[in-house]
């Protein structure tokens, strides 16, 4: 914690050390009685920033901390609605300082829960690319919409569907196990009829076949639609994305074995 040591500097004080060249910073006077923020998702939440100490603005090498620059750039760019994770719920306090001595109108803020491992550790995003290779975009949509979201059904375009009425405040566990669920879920209900992303299926396994195999490929008959399609049919329940057949063992639909 800052002991807020510079507040009582005198002007005499401040001439002596710029003359002397001495290092700097620029901070935020905070406010003793500053108690509480309103928050969109979690309501209203108390915290006095003030016994953390006058955070840092502007660095000694003139550059700026997170506090000021999210705080312009938000301004600057018209943002009218703030939505970031909530271990920065408590920071959010200085945040609303920095507007109101600034003289510019707060934005909406909205701090949502945040997924974790098993464990309990946050989720970083360089733990997840390799869970997520060969999935299609409306799996990866749907998993992602599980978490913490409140969106009902599976769902090809959430835009229409969200509300911020929906969002749940505790923090969600990654399951990563239920990606596979959900491309299962997803295929068979796409095959059951959903003509427009079965075209959209179809035209991936088009590619996949195309760029794994190549001028190894037995026929071109294996592009015509009623192929592919029926090979999706007949393999459901067996692959949870479409990457799967492209492996070993459904080499045999595409190329001719080695004799």
């Amino acid at each position: 914690r800052y002991d807020n040591r510079c507040r009582d500097l005198t002007e005499g004080n401040i001439a002596c050390n710029v003359a002397e060249g001495k290092p700097f910073v620029i901070r935020l006077k905070l406010k003793a009685n500053f108690i509480s923020i309103k928050d969109a998702l979690f309501g209203k939440v108390g915290h006095n920033s003030y016994f953390e100490g006058d955070p840092v603005l502007l660095k000694s090498d003139g550059f700026p901390t997170y506090h000021l620059a999210n705080v312009v750039d938000d301004h600057m760019m018209q943002i009218s609605h703030v939505i970031r994770g909530k271990e920065w719920l408590t920071s959010t306090s200085k945040h609303v300082q920095i507007y109101e001595a600034l003289g510019w109108d707060l934005p909406t803020f909205i701090h949502l829960p945040l997924l974790i491992n098993t464990d309990g550790s946050k989720l970083s995003k360089r733990q997840v690319g390799k869970f997520f290779s060969g999935y299609s975009p409306s799996a990866l949509l749907n998993f992602m919409a599980y978490y913490g979201s409140g969106f009902p059904g599976l769902r090809f375009y959430l835009i229409s569907s969200y509300h911020s009425s929906q969002l749940v405040l505790s923090d969600a566990i990654v399951n990563f196990s239920k990606l596979d669920e959900f491309s299962t879920i997803l295929t068979k209900y796409i095959l059951d009829g959903n003509k427009s992303e079965l075209q959209h299926m179809r035209e991936a396994l088009y590619k996949l076949v195309q760029q794994k195999y190549g001028v190894l490929l037995k026929s071109k008959a294996i592009f015509k639609y009623i192929f592919l399609v029926a090979t999706l049919l007949t393999t459901q329940g067996h692959i949870t994305k479409l990457n799967d057949l492209i492996l070993k063992e459904y080499q045999y639909l595409w190329i001719r074995p080695e004799v």
